[in-house]
């Protein structure tokens, strides 16, 4: 019996239709002037991820984890 194969949360499928991916949506685009944000990737039921990206914004690294990770909370680091 074949059962409906599982994804932690912090992969992604590959036909998931709500990931976003490409230069400009979930990374900066090449060229662009960018700082280090930390973040905190939250999931349900899960225990926090920490994240290091590259942005030029923290409003920018924010949805660029939420572009990866539609259902994650993130939260900038201090």
């Amino acid at each position: 019996m074949a059962s409906k194969p599982t994804f932690l949360p912090f992969s992604w499928a590959q036909d998931d239709k709500e990931i976003r991916r490409g230069p400009g949506i979930d990374r900066p685009r090449e060229g662009e002037r960018t700082k280090e944000y930390l973040l905190l990737i939250q999931f349900e039921n899960a225990k926090p991820m920490r994240w290091v990206v590259k942005a030029p914004s923290a409003a920018k690294a924010k949805g660029y984890a939420k572009a990866r990770w539609p259902t994650c909370t993130p939260v900038l680091a201090k």
